[in-house]
């Protein structure tokens, strides 16, 4: 994404920010797709290549291409990867080797190269990287973590080292001006050797899950953290509300402005006040097997029948005011892990894979994909003008040709590996940028379409 959460003229930078491709894989794996806010990126049998938008080098490719409505092949990249994982805007991958290599937008230092974006004369450059670049590690990687504008690495002694990171900062002279991002990969933790680790990045926020038992650090504006700690935000949603009004006004007066000012300081002191730089247990009495995370939120599969939780900000369309997503309150987001469940009650379970944006899509046991939340742009599967649009229960995406062996969220967007012959991949939803790989230059797609790729 190009993406980040704007606030009147506030942008709040991840700490590890989200969303959705934040996959495990502990071994060579020969399928993978991910998804960033106007890209998409598949690996298949050791080679990679990527579709949709190149504005920040998304695509891997250089400068020369602004837009590939198809697949194009990254020439460093042709074989020996085993690992893919994308950011907003950004995109990594792990070879054989154990050597990592990062490329696109490199706002916050997520690339690992040692720069990031920096403002001059008033104005941001963000310093991408066209090419797929080499990040230094101190030791070989075997799995790779990427979502908004940071990464993560797990080394092979279970190591976990991250880069990019946490930027709040409003344009002034605010408190927290100062930079907390870091630009080539930092020690952040090191598991027992015998544990499996694993990790979901967020808006401003992290979690961990080391063998099942999941721990969250950074903010918890909206219950991010998932440890129950009651952090009621509405008075700085009717601050944002009242500011965005605000900044849309041509001409706005020096009162006006002034208000602009206040918001943002109140803003920017209560996210530093929810700051948890100390992981936090969320509590669980089931082993969670799978993890994503959205904007503000998580979800989690856990338990015999790998039913899905979730906690932090709800998934739902704009157009909704504070919807019922999981038939429980009116409120728009849970403090502790919350069950999701289908329209008529039954818990949303058999999960095997999960992947989140704005919106979330999960592949079943049998092989379906069910998807839930936002739906502007047909990214549920369904049109966005159907009545569905205000039922926030899992939906099944129908057209598919086959069962589902993976499964990525982007921008308005949704990407399915099919297990069948020659494995094809399905994207439907936005097509923002040609994010449906379809060669099409329609505007959307609730039916899924084929992505015409070169292999």
């Amino acid at each position: 994404m190009a993406k980040y959460f704007l606030i009147g003229s506030i942008c709040f930078f991840s700490f590890n920010t989200f969303a959705g491709q934040n996959k495990k894989i502990q071994s060579e794996t020969k399928f993978k797709i991910v998804a960033g806010y106007s890209h998409a990126c598949l690996l298949r049998e050791g080679s990679v290549t990527c579709w949709g938008n190149n504005a920040s080098g998304q695509l891997g490719v250089g400068n020369q291409i602004g837009i590939s409505f198809t697949p194009v092949i990254i020439p460093e990249l042709t074989s020996n990867v085993i690992d893919i994982a994308s950011g907003i805007a950004h995109t990594c991958a792990l070879k054989k080797s154990g050597t990592v290599l990062c490329w696109g937008l490199n706002r916050t230092g997520e690339v690992g190269i040692g720069t990031k974006g920096k403002i001059v004369n008033g104005e941001y450059i963000s310093n991408s990287v066209y090419t797929p670049a080499f990040v230094q590690l101190p030791e070989p990687v075997k799995v790779i973590y990427a979502g908004g504008y940071q990464s993560c690495a797990v080394a092979q002694n279970n190591s976990v080292y991250c880069w990019g990171g946490l930027r709040i900062k409003s344009g002034r002279n605010d408190p927290l001006s100062e930079d907390d991002s870091r630009t080539t990969p930092t020690f952040l933790l090191k598991a027992a050797d015998k544990n499996t680790i694993s990790i979901a990045l967020g808006l401003g926020h992290m979690c961990i899950n080391d063998s099942g038992r999941v721990s969250c650090m950074g903010h918890n504006l909206y219950g991010a953290m998932g440890d129950n700690e009651k952090y009621h935000p509405h008075t700085e949603k009717t601050l944002a509300k009242r500011m965005m009004e605000l900044t849309k006004k041509k001409n706005p007066t020096a009162l006006q402005k002034g208000a602009i000012e206040r918001f943002e300081a109140r803003i920017i002191k209560r996210v530093r006040e929810s700051l948890s730089f100390q992981p936090n247990h969320v509590e669980g009495k089931n082993r969670v097997t799978k993890f994503a995370s959205s904007l503000f939120g998580m979800c989690s599969v856990s338990g015999i029948n790998n039913g899905l939780s979730c906690w932090g900000v709800r998934l739902f369309p704009g157009k909704a005011k504070y919807p019922d997503v999981r038939g429980f309150s009116n409120r728009s987001y849970d403090v502790s892990p919350t069950a999701i469940r289908f329209k008529d009650g039954r818990r949303f379970d058999q999960i095997i894979d999960l992947d989140m944006f704005f919106h979330g899509c999960a592949i079943r046991k049998d092989g379906s994909v069910w998807c839930f939340g936002q739906n502007n742009s047909g990214e549920l599967g369904f049109s966005a003008s159907d009545d569905r649009l205000r039922k926030f229960s899992p939906t099944k995406v129908e057209g598919l040709p086959g069962p589902s062996i993976d499964i990525a969220t982007g921008g308005g967007f949704s990407c399915a590996i099919i297990d069948r012959e020659h494995v094809p991949v399905y994207c439907w939803g936005a097509n923002h940028s040609g994010t449906l790989g379809h060669g099409k230059s329609i505007s959307q797609s609730s039916k899924p379409l084929e992505v015409k790729g070169p292999w």
